[in-house]
């Protein structure tokens, strides 16, 4: 869990100086969703996938039943 905090605090760092970083966003989706908190994840990956990054888009269409 250690790891996964101090990836977050770091994609969270990067984004106070980008909030539009779509790597950040995507990558910072994904902890979220590791710890479970999927409605973050969710919303974090549909904001990288306005500014047209492919990959929250797949990752949006695999977790649409919670990503809606």
């Amino acid at each position: 869990m250690k790891d996964l905090d101090g990836a977050m605090t770091d994609r969270t760092r990067t984004l106070e100086l980008d909030e539009n970083d779509t790597d950040a966003l995507r990558e910072r989706g994904s902890l979220f969703a590791e710890k479970g908190l999927v409605a973050n994840a969710c919303a974090e990956w549909k904001k990288a996938a306005s500014f047209g990054d492919i990959r929250s888009t797949h990752y949006l269409e695999e977790n649409s039943a919670v990503c809606n």
